[in-house]
């Protein structure tokens, strides 16, 4: 939890410090999401390696954090644009929740394999 904790707040600094538009990352995260879904498929399915996991666990948590400033970022830019309707609110507060909660869960299976 405190590994997840920090994660949420280190992000936050990264996008509200820097001047840098990390927009450019949605393409990329949706290919990596997708990605990382197959091959975890396939693990559950076809190989059943328990070091695979580990790994996909480790990936999940880069690719969740970098989630994170993605939806911070359109969080920033809906504030700057000064956008506030409910459905932007909702749409970036249901992002945000599903972003955590991913990354609690690798944090919990990276965790479960090092036990």
């Amino acid at each position: 939890m405190i590994a997840t904790t920090s994660s949420v707040f280190i992000t936050l600094l990264v996008v509200y410090i820097t001047d840098i538009d990390f927009g450019f990352l949605g393409l990329f995260l949706l290919i990596s999401l997708w990605g990382l879904l197959i091959i975890n498929i396939l693990n559950a399915f076809i190989f059943k390696s328990i070091a695979k996991r580990l790994y996909l666990a480790y990936a999940g948590i880069v690719l969740f954090n970098l989630y994170l400033v993605y939806d911070f970022n359109r969080l920033e830019q809906a504030v700057a644009r000064g956008d506030q309707s409910w459905e932007t609110a909702i749409r970036i507060a249901i992002s945000l929740y599903l972003d955590i909660i991913n990354l609690f869960i690798d944090f919990l299976e990276a965790y479960s394999q090092n036990a």
